[in-house]
């Protein structure tokens, strides 16, 4: 990882999810980094329904990551 590389994992819901994004843009403010949407990407559990998944991806405006992505060279999955 880089030093600007992060992972957060929190439940798939938008209460959840939004109180995530909403501490991000709270330390970005602080710090002076913001978050690249084109950069960002999520990913869900296999108990995650589509409906929910696409629900998350339209609120953060983010990729959703798939089995075949890496992280570094790694899987991701």
């Amino acid at each position: 990882m880089y030093a600007d590389d992060i992972f957060i994992f929190c439940k798939a819901n938008l209460e959840e999810v939004g109180a995530v994004l909403e501490c991000v843009q709270l330390f970005g403010s602080w710090f002076g980094q913001c978050l690249n949407v084109q950069k960002s990407a999520y990913i869900c559990s296999k108990n995650v329904n589509e409906d929910t998944q696409a629900e998350l991806s339209q609120f953060l405006g983010f990729r959703k990551l798939g089995k075949e992505d890496r992280f570094l060279g790694n899987p991701i999955i």
